[in-house]
């Protein structure tokens, strides 16, 4: 095989890697999310600029750089972070994919923001561990929203809550009406029963009328005995139906006084 072909072979091999290094950082740089990735030290080995903007950082101050305590130092309520509980590393620790959206992310300018982050593990061609990619993105007003969620929700179970209270009151009030008016309503019947009772045990003829409407509202039993006529037959009929008739004048002016 000659010289100049192997060359050109050379040369063609060169410019497809080539092609696919600018293939990879068009990808990088015009993804939305962070993308780094980090050897088995957990150093930067390649960040794009989207990452780089969410840190503060320039892109190319990172590489070489623990990732880990440049970004991940502190947990949210600013603890040290041990970089042997970070999930990030146990990807190329246990060679397993880590997915995580409970955590921050800490700004050059020690700031931090929420993040949802996946470390992946990277192999080489030997199949062995090499390090990890990891992509992140700020979810801030993911994070927001859930909370306004929270308190909408909150509030609505209060105002249920208050509401439910409320109800509750009403039909105590309710059921106390309820009862006392049953307990008026025995009473009146039990004073009416009283009275009747009254009446019925005098021996004379007691007889009570409306005056508008000349009939009989209430009376004994001895006027029943004595009339001879019914309860019924008692109702319908003026006061001095039950007199004889040269007594009528008499009833007239005791009824009139």
């Amino acid at each position: 095989e000659s010289l100049g072909k192997r060359i050109a072979e050379r040369e063609r091999a060169e410019e497809a890697v080539e092609q696919l290094n600018r293939q990879n950082r068009m990808i990088l740089n015009s993804a939305g999310e962070g993308i780094y990735g980090l050897d088995l030290e957990g150093r930067t080995t390649f960040v794009n600029p989207a990452a780089a903007e969410m840190i503060g950082w320039k892109a190319e101050d990172l590489i070489g750089k623990r990732q880990h305590a440049v970004l991940h130092h502190s947990k949210p309520d600013g603890t040290p972070y041990p970089r042997e509980e970070c999930p990030i590393y146990a990807a190329f620790k246990d060679g397993k994919v880590h997915r995580v959206d409970s955590e921050v992310f800490w700004r050059k300018d020690g700031t931090s923001f929420p993040v949802a982050y996946v470390s992946t593990p990277i192999r080489d061609e030997r199949g062995d561990l090499a390090g990890a990619v990891v992509t992140f993105s700020d979810i801030t007003e993911r994070k927001q929203a859930e909370e306004a969620l929270r308190k909408a929700h909150d509030e609505l179970e209060l105002r249920v809550a208050e509401r439910t209270e409320e109800l509750s009151q009403a039909n105590i009030r309710l059921q106390e009406e309820v009862t006392e008016r049953k307990r008026a309503e025995e009473e009146i019947k039990a004073q009416k029963k009283f009275t009747d009772n009254v009446i019925d045990s005098l021996p004379d003829t007691f007889y009570i009328f409306d005056a508008e409407s000349g009939k009989g509202i209430q009376w004994n039993k001895t006027l029943n005995e004595i009339s001879g006529y019914s309860y019924e037959e008692m109702s319908e009929y003026p006061p001095l139906h039950f007199y004889p008739p040269e007594e009528h004048q008499l009833v007239e002016e005791v009824v009139k006084t």
